[in-house]
């Protein structure tokens, strides 16, 4: 008698991560579709927040250019514009999202 076990296949690893690498790498689709998916897996908006404003200080300080600068000091004006506008954090960040280039 005969029985085979295999291991079931590993999942890809995606982590919260690859949207600070996707934010560093200037790839705008990467970076929705990872937004997206750490809002469907129950991510809080303000830790997906935080990882988008420590990838841009992080690209910021290796590479100091308008662009990256322009970064930082959108994504830490965000939250605090979100409230006085009265929007959640998650449609500021949608927002933000989709502006960059």
């Amino acid at each position: 008698e005969f029985e085979r076990f295999d291991a079931k296949s590993a999942k890809k690893n995606e982590t919260i991560f690859l949207l600070a690498n996707a934010l560093q790498a200037g790839k705008k689709k990467d970076l929705w579709v990872g937004y997206q998916r750490e809002l469907a897996a129950g991510k809080a908006p303000e830790a997906i927040h935080g990882v988008l404003f420590w990838a841009a200080k992080q690209a910021f300080l290796r590479n100091d250019s308008p662009r990256s600068r322009g970064i930082v000091a959108a994504l830490a004006e965000l939250p605090h514009e979100a409230r006085r506008q009265g929007t959640e954090l998650e449609y500021a960040l949608e927002r933000f999202v989709l502006s960059i280039a």
